[in-house]
């Protein structure tokens, strides 16, 4: 196979992976994926404790209690954790989002450059359509 055939080939498939990600996506996701293993390493000491602590319990208003302190305890970090992943994987993207940004921008701004063209081309041809009528019904 040549080089122009590879290349016509590799053009086909349906994602460029060198423009979909930056470099530094992939080392940055080790990162992502450190703070997911802490934070269920995190979660299961949590779970385990809960045994000891229904042991020591001595009426079912201290297991409620217990019940409740670890619910709200859960629920505070699985809120905390959502707002960290998120900002990992914002940094992660963030790359990819402004290179996006910037490509949909100079496309904008060709568009714009392509529509005020069109423009004043039709306004062109407008003029003189309306400058060739004046002339027409001069001469007649």
């Amino acid at each position: 196979m040549s080089k122009k055939e590879k290349s016509k080939k590799a053009s086909d498939f349906p994602f460029d992976l060198e423009k979909l990600f930056n470099p530094n996506y992939f080392s940055q996701l080790p990162k992502w994926q450190q703070e997911i293993v802490s934070f269920y390493t995190r979660r299961l000491n949590s779970y385990s404790k809960i045994p000891d602590q229904l042991a020591e319990c001595r009426d079912p208003s201290d297991v409620f209690e217990l019940q409740s302190k670890f619910f709200t305890e859960l629920i505070s970090d699985y809120r905390n954790e959502a707002t960290v992943v998120s900002a990992l994987l914002f940094d992660i993207s963030r790359p990819i989002v402004e290179k996006k940004q910037q490509s949909t921008e100079a496309n904008t701004g060709l568009a714009k450059d392509q529509a005020r063209t069109m423009t004043e081309a039709a306004e062109a041809r407008t003029e003189s359509m309306v400058s060739g009528k004046k002339t027409s019904s001069k001469v007649a």
